[in-house]
């Protein structure tokens, strides 16, 4: 659905097709943190895979690429997603009481990569305070 979506929207030609193999690689890396996470391979691996990429970067440079972002801009957000899906994935083995000892120290670490890299990702403010909201919530969030 979310081919057909992208596929029969205005953008343009190139845009569209950037985003639909920036959605296929998502999904591709989506499966495959999925297999590493059945398989109780490399958590760090499978954070990035699974849930970085699923939830948060790969919908942030989905509508980058939509909107005509730059390589460098596509790549910081990246970052930030990957850093910001690391926490999540964290938190969310803490609230299920998977987590392992050193957790709220990874959470931190990730935390403050992620934050870090909002001032280079734009200078305007309202979307500062959008990425630093998602960054609170993510990782101050009950369930």
């Amino acid at each position: 659905l979310a081919v057909k979506i992208i596929s029969e929207s205005n953008f343009i030609d190139k845009r569209k097709n950037e985003a639909i193999k920036l959605f296929s690689r998502t999904m591709i890396d989506t499966a495959t943190g999925q297999m590493l996470d059945i398989q109780k391979e490399d958590a760090l691996m499978t954070a990035k895979l699974k849930t970085a990429r699923y939830t948060i970067s790969g919908p942030l440079k989905l509508g980058a690429v939509l909107a005509g972002a730059k390589s460098d801009l596509l790549d910081k957000l990246d970052e930030f997603g990957e850093n910001l899906g690391i926490v999540y994935q964290i938190k969310d083995d803490m609230l299920d009481g998977d987590a392992s000892k050193d957790a709220g120290t990874q959470l931190l670490k990730y935390t403050l990569k992620a934050k870090k890299l909002i001032s280079k990702i734009t200078d305007n403010v309202r979307i500062r305070k959008l990425l630093e909201d998602l960054t609170e919530f993510v990782t101050e969030r009950n369930k």
